[in-house]
């Protein structure tokens, strides 16, 4: 077959079976020295930049590859430049990338041609090193998000259905079921002891995650002192409603329902808010709402600002970097389901809304790693009225009443003596 006559046979890519077609175009199996075109750069229509080089290979076969199988050979085909799997190989091999390829198939082996660049072996070891390194980063990185994600919508979602919250859990005559509206609509649970005498109410807020069975045995013993009390189940949480849990920025409106509820009820009674955690933050909340309504503090393990407290639970629960890498994921997304930035919603901020002549006393555990006895302290040095600090020397965050209950109870009666002795 004429030299032309190959190389459009060539250009046009068919199938060319048999050696005798083979060897009619001059592909014979010996080894041969080829002069292949090397350009500086794919595409490039400077030709005074196109470079000759050489390529010497063995004639051998190569192992099957998929369907096919490769000669390592390269040569000329009417004055083009051809290049068999072989070839390509050795180009590869040298770093050199091949992004053009034309070719026929003669008698079982594939004839390529390539333009190519020359490029360091190093520097293409180099650029595929980098190459996997980005995609791992971008990898991580929607990972990181992911979770980030998912964490914040999963603490900040309410954590159980509504789940009914009878009064026969607390078995104490007189007890009262009663169901209070927010001023934004929402409808909470709460259990009520009405009692006829002068002594002040009672208003008890659970912590996150849980609900006013968290008092049923309290209750019983604040009754049997004389004290009006009023349990409830902030929003998101027992068969209160509500979806969304913002750590008592949204459950001020409860408190300020609970209060009024009270001053309904029970007249003329002063008003002792006890508060743990979530129910402590809520109460300072709503401190500015309740000036000059509330008689008296009980905080027990109180959280001064939602930063710190993020923070603090990384910390117990993570190790350096992945401790760091958490809790910046979990500052990126709060904003998306929190009605604030996680720096915005600090409890703290309203200690200077409680009156001079007002008695507060706060709770905690010098074990506490969620609610820290120094961030306690620290909080303690900004109230204006007097205030008690009471340092236990164990128990988790918020479980005083199972691992304290008798220094508990005994704080809570001398503020509730302290309130009615207060002008």
């Amino acid at each position: 077959m004429p030299a032309r006559s190959a190389a459009r046979e060539w250009n046009q890519g068919p199938q060319v079976h048999g050696d005798h077609q083979r060897e009619s175009l001059g592909l014979s199996a010996p080894p041969c020295a080829a002069t292949v075109k090397l350009a500086p750069q794919f595409g490039s229509k400077d030709s005074s930049k196109v470079q000759e080089g050489r390529a010497a290979t063995g004639a051998r076969r190569l192992p099957r590859w998929g369907a096919r199988a490769g000669w390592q050979s390269a040569g000329r085909v009417a004055g083009s430049t051809w290049w068999t799997r072989g070839a390509k190989k050795i180009a590869q091999s040298q770093g050199a990338p091949l992004p053009h390829r034309r070719g026929i198939f003669i008698a079982g082996y594939h004839v390529q041609r390539f333009s190519v660049s020359p490029m360091p072996k190093a520097a293409g070891r180099r650029r595929r090193l980098l190459k996997r390194l980005a995609w791992g980063s971008v990898a991580l990185s929607l990972l990181w998000l992911s979770l980030s994600c998912f964490a914040v919508w999963r603490l900040t979602k309410r954590s159980t259905p509504p789940v009914l919250e009878p009064g026969d859990l607390v078995p104490l005559p007189g007890l009262e079921e009663h169901r209070i509206r927010t001023s934004d609509g929402l409808e909470l649970g709460a259990w009520f002891i009405r009692q006829a005498g002068p002594r002040p109410s009672v208003l008890l807020l659970h912590g996150n995650g849980g609900s006013r069975t968290s008092f049923a045995g309290l209750i019983p013993f604040l009754a049997r002192e004389g004290f009006g009390v009023l349990a409830i189940s902030m929003r998101a949480h027992g068969d209160s409603g509500g979806e969304v849990n913002d750590f008592g920025l949204g459950a001020r409106r409860d408190v300020e329902a609970a209060v009024g509820f009270l001053e309904r009820e029970r007249p003329g009674r002063k008003i002792v808010v006890v508060g743990e955690s979530l129910g402590a933050a809520a109460a300072l909340f709503a401190a500015r709402r309740c000036r000059g309504r509330v008689g008296g503090y009980l905080l027990a393990a109180p959280y001064g600002d939602l930063e710190t407290a993020v923070w603090n639970r990384c910390d117990n629960r993570l190790f350096p970097p992945f401790r760091e890498i958490a809790y910046a994921g979990l500052r990126l997304w709060a904003p998306a389901f929190l009605p604030a930035g996680v720096q915005e919603i600090r409890p703290a901020d309203f200690l200077i809304e409680l009156p001079e002549w007002m008695p507060v006393t706060l709770f905690a555990s010098e074990a506490d790693r969620s609610a820290r006895i120094d961030e306690v302290r620290s909080m303690a040095a900004a109230i204006r009225s007097p205030v008690r600090v009471v340092a236990v020397p164990s128990g988790g965050h918020g479980r005083f009443l199972t691992s304290h209950e008798r220094e508990y109870r005994e704080e809570m009666l001398d503020l509730l003596h302290r309130a009615e002795c207060s002008d």
